[in-house]
């Protein structure tokens, strides 16, 4: 659904979700001494890429998921969790 910019808007399920994986992500990343460009680099990403993953605008496809969660030292099920449910109610009523 548009906004009223006419930017199509991401549901509130996946849009919190994004966030939750990209704070993962983003934690991660510093724990292992990288920045945002040196995991792009490593990723063969853009460092906007990764800027948006970790900001939560954008979800990255199984491969990618994969890729970041390897140059990151880690698994995937570890990097990109299902959060509880209530987490995620209730970061979308914030």
């Amino acid at each position: 659904m548009p906004d009223h910019n006419g930017k199509r808007r991401q549901p509130k399920m996946r849009s919190n979700l994004g966030s939750y994986w990209g704070q993962k992500v983003a934690d991660r990343r510093r724990v292992v001494g990288l920045s945002q460009a040196q995991l792009a680099e490593l990723c063969e990403i853009s460092q906007q890429a990764i800027s948006k993953i970790e900001a939560g605008d954008m979800i990255p496809l199984d491969r990618l998921k994969v890729t970041i969660a390897q140059k990151l030292a880690t698994t995937p099920d570890a990097l990109f969790p299902w959060p509880p449910m209530a987490e995620l109610v209730a970061e979308g009523a914030a």
